[in-house]
């Protein structure tokens, strides 16, 4: 049910279109051993949904906490989210994003008229593909829920409560 892995041509025209929408500082190239492990860890994931070598990871500065998927080509990070959370809970994050592959159609479809409510019932059905991934990688569906916790609530301590369920996604009660 999911789309086949981006293909090579595709590919270039999204890592082209990111680093032209990326500040000349906005990537962050020169990584601590520590996050190198985290990214690495990324690595069964990617093996089990044969996405191996399909995606490039980027750690990327911004203001918030914050992973997602661009283009079905990039797995992006902010270098706080690498910083707050542990290998298993970037793992968990990540198994959600690339779970947006296999709603990527209607998710796409959602976004552009601001559809909220189809949106958050494509991001529980990525939580629930993420949650049923990580047993089968040797990881408690409890890291889930802990590295959501701690992307909102440094969200929120940083940029308020409006920071906390950005249109479109559920609440962490809801998750």
């Amino acid at each position: 049910i999911r789309r086949p892995a981006i293909d090579p041509p595709a590919k270039a025209i999204a890592v082209t279109s990111f680093y032209a929408a990326l500040p000349e500082d906005g990537e962050i190239k020169a990584l601590t051993n520590s996050s190198k492990r985290k990214i690495a860890a990324l690595e069964s994931v990617f093996r089990l949904h044969d996405r191996a070598s399909v995606y490039d990871i980027k750690v990327i500065t911004t203001q918030q906490a914050w992973v997602g998927l661009y283009r079905r080509a990039i797995i992006l990070v902010s270098e706080i989210a690498l910083e707050l959370l542990d290998a298993e809970e970037l793992q968990a994050l990540v198994a959600h994003e690339m779970a947006h592959e296999y709603v990527w159609d209607r998710w796409e479809a959602a976004r552009e008229p601001k559809d909220h409510i189809a949106l958050k019932k494509l991001e529980l059905y990525c939580d629930g593909i993420a949650v049923a991934t990580l047993p089968l990688i040797g990881v408690r569906p409890t890291r889930f829920y802990s590295a959501l916790r701690k992307i909102v609530h440094f969200n929120i301590d940083r940029f308020g409560m409006a920071a906390a369920t950005p249109d479109g996604h559920p609440s962490l009660d809801e998750r």
